[in-house]
C-alpha cells in the first residue's frame, strides 16, 4: 500500500499471507482500536490482539479463517494500515519528561475537545452518524489540527515539563496543568499524578 492518499485511494483491504481480506477502514473503528490498544484492563496481548482482529477484519460478527490462521501478520498489517504504513520511529533517549506516567491524551476524555476543533477547523461533525470518514482521512486531520486548536493546546500543555521552570510561570503552568489532567487509570497514573499534586 501506498500511504500517499494525494496520488492513490485509500485502501479498503489488507493482504494477509497472499489473500486479500476488506477491513473496516473507517474513523471510528480507528479510534476503537487505539482505544482497545491502550485499554489497561485488557492486560493479555492476545486479548488485546484478539480485539483489533474483530475490530478490523469481522464481519457479521465472525473473522475469516485466513485472519484467524495468520493472525501475527494480520496484526501487523493492522497496525501498518493504522499507522499509515509509516515505519515505527526510534525512541530517542532523554526525550521523556518525568511526567511520562501522566499521559497527555485520552480519546474519551478529551472527545469534547476533538469534536469542536473539527467543526471549527474543517466544518465537519463528528457526532453526524451518517458521516463516514476512511481511518487515513481522519488521522490525516487530527495530526494537521492547528497548533492553536483545544486539542493539540491540551496535548503541549500536559506534556510540558515543569522542571526548568521557577516562581509565578512554574505556579501558572502548574495550575494549567491541574485543571485538564487526565484522571489515573493504573496504579502507576495514580502515583504520578499524586506526586504531580503535591510536588
Amino acid at each position: 500500500m501506498d500511504p500517499n492518499i494525494l496520488l492513490t485511494a485509500a485502501p479498503l483491504a489488507l493482504e494477509v499471507s497472499g489473500a486479500s481480506y476488506p477491513i473496516n477502514a473507517d474513523h471510528r473503528t480507528g479510534i476503537r482500536v487505539l482505544q482497545a490498544a491502550e485499554d489497561p484492563t485488557i492486560d493479555d496481548e492476545q486479548a488485546r490482539a484478539l480485539e483489533i482482529l474483530v475490530l478490523y477484519y469481522a464481519s457479521k460478527g465472525r473473522i475469516p479463517d485466513g485472519v484467524l490462521q495468520n493472525g501475527s501478520e494480520a496484526i501487523e498489517q493492522a497496525l501498518l494500515f493504522l499507522n499509515f504504513n509509516e515505519p515505527k520511529r526510534p525512541d530517542r533517549p532523554g526525550l521523556r519528561s518525568p511526567r511520562s506516567a501522566l499521559r497527555d491524551f485520552d480519546w474519551d476524555w478529551d472527545a469534547q475537545r476533538i469534536i469542536a476543533d473539527f467543526w471549527r477547523e474543517y466544518r465537519l461533525d463528528l457526532t453526524d452518524p451518517a458521516l463516514t470518514m476512511h481511518w487515513w482521512r481522519f488521522w490525516a486531520l487530527f495530526r494537521g489540527l492547528s497548533d492553536t486548536s483545544s486539542t493539540m493546546r491540551a496535548i503541549s500543555l500536559r506534556g510540558t515539563s515543569l522542571d526548568d521552570l521557577k516562581g509565578e510561570e512554574r505556579k501558572r503552568l502548574k495550575r494549567a496543568q491541574e485543571a485538564i489532567v487526565l484522571p489515573g487509570r493504573t496504579e502507576e497514573e495514580v502515583m504520578a499524578l499524586t506526586t504531580f499534586f503535591w510536588s
